[in-house]
């Protein structure tokens, strides 16, 4: 399942895009932050943000967000095309290592070891705050398919 995600992950990654994403948290809190208090449970107004953020992109794009009047799920894959477009192009850039062997072994047992040998690109993870009172990473579709992936399985397109 994972190589799946990463290959739509990937193909989500290079689609022509007339101009970036802007982050999540800059359109969705910010549509918060607008809103009276009456008004913040107003399906109408999620709903119109989520058209218009639509109407904005290509088919590709459309296509994988959904309908704007799920806007649970909307939002959803919003964040996940975003970290997607953020992610994925770094890591198609990055070098690829075609050492084998006993380099190839020390490499792997330096990362085992929690030792970075390189830093492919940078993102903000975000935290929550349980009913328990725990923190927990919260979830990330694309971190999580990213996981163990071999960086020679990203290339630029």
């Amino acid at each position: 399942m994972p190589s799946e995600d990463i290959a739509r992950f990937i193909e989500l990654a290079n689609f022509p895009l007339d101009m970036p994403l802007q982050h999540p948290s800059l359109i969705f809190d910010s549509l918060v932050r607008r809103q009276t208090k009456g008004n913040i449970r107003n399906r109408e107004v999620w709903t119109r943000e989520c058209a218009d953020i639509s109407a904005r992109l290509p088919e590709t794009a459309r296509k994988f967000l959904g309908r704007p009047e799920d806007v649970p799920v909307f939002i959803e894959n919003y964040e996940t095309l975003f970290h997607v477009r953020e992610l994925i192009p770094p890591i198609a850039r990055a070098p690829k290592t075609s050492s084998s062997g006993f380099e190839q072994f020390k490499r792997n047992r330096r990362i085992s070891r929690g030792h970075h040998v390189a830093v492919l690109c940078q993102t903000s993870v975000e935290l929550v705050l349980q009913e328990d009172g725990a923190i927990r990473l919260a979830r990330n579709k694309v971190l999580e398919a990213l996981e163990d992936v071999n960086t020679d399985r990203i290339r630029p397109c």
